[in-house]
């Protein structure tokens, strides 16, 4: 069973135009939210919480469940609450990643021979050209 092309371009627009696009974004943030900071729990967990640092993630990461949630209800919350909480979120992500991967590089060999060495002397694999 085939379906138009233009049919379903005329719902899509026509499901951004009512907001209900929106609202199902708002409610996949809501949910995702939720699993994500569940992963991150564990992920951290297994680090023993070694830094204090890794607590903020799963501190931060709850708040996009109840934006998310307000911008399923709230066409004015999904355009305000959702986007800070969002743009909390990747401040967040940002401030444990670029340093953690700098650190991880310092940390986990020194190139020989345009190969990564790793401390323990086995061969790593080949760094990215570029």
């Amino acid at each position: 069973m085939s379906r138009d092309p233009v049919g379903l371009a005329d719902r899509a627009l026509e499901a951004v135009r009512t907001g209900r696009f929106e609202r199902t974004l708002s409610a996949l943030t809501a949910a995702g939210a939720v699993i994500t900071t569940l992963e991150i729990y564990t992920s951290h967990d297994s680090a023993s919480f070694g830094n204090k640092m890794m607590w903020w993630p799963v501190v931060i990461v709850p708040t996009a469940v109840p934006a998310g949630i307000a911008g399923v209800i709230s066409r004015r919350a999904a355009r305000t609450v959702l986007p800070v909480a969002s743009a909390l979120i990747v401040a967040n992500g940002l401030q444990g990643d670029l340093p953690a991967r700098a650190r991880g590089r310092a940390e986990a060999g020194r190139l020989v021979d345009g190969r990564l060495q790793r401390r323990d002397g086995s061969a790593g694999v080949r760094p990215a050209a570029g």
